[in-house]
């Protein structure tokens, strides 16, 4: 199949995990299914200036991972945004960021990533910092669309104030 394939950029996602997908590039090279993005899978920033980036990727819509990325899936009997959270805190950034090499392009091998030390508390444990994660971060989207649309509004006003309507 030789259509345009939706491509995942590390500029997709933010420091904060968060993945946003509303300017994506396409490409029509053919990409392997290894590539697709599925449901819960863990994307790691590998190389360049925002090295150690974590996202989680959690849409329907067909993507396929760009470069300087590496993806992993969790077993079942681990919550994806559990490790999600775990990767994004201090000591996992610590620990993901202490295998880098390279002096002025870093990097880090898919087998960095793999000696990742990741505690498993219980199933009950990592869904209650799961059920958390997803509400602060759904409290923060609430606030990004809120604080979007003050600015939106103030803008409007100094524009009213300048030409002389207020």
């Amino acid at each position: 199949m030789l259509a345009p394939y939706k491509v995942l950029q590390i500029k997709n996602i933010q420091t904060n995990g968060i993945i946003n997908i509303t300017d994506f590039i396409t490409s029509k090279n053919i990409f392997s299914e290894e590539q697709k993005l599925k449901q819960g899978d863990i994307i790691i920033v590998i190389t360049g200036a925002t090295i150690g980036k974590v996202g989680l990727w959690n849409n329907r819509e067909e993507f396929y991972l760009g470069g300087d990325m590496v993806k992993f899936y969790c077993r079942e009997e681990v919550v994806p945004y559990f490790i999600q959270s775990f990767l994004l805190s201090d000591i996992g950034q610590l620990q993901i960021l202490r295998n880098i090499t390279g002096a002025t392009n870093k990097h880090l091998a898919p087998s960095d990533i793999e000696r990742i030390k990741i505690p498993l508390p219980p199933l009950s444990f990592q869904n209650n910092i799961a059920n958390e994660v997803k509400r602060r971060m759904h409290k923060a989207k609430q606030l990004q669309e809120e604080a979007k649309k003050v600015l939106e509004e103030a803008k409007l006003k100094v524009e009213r104030i300048i030409l002389g309507e207020e």
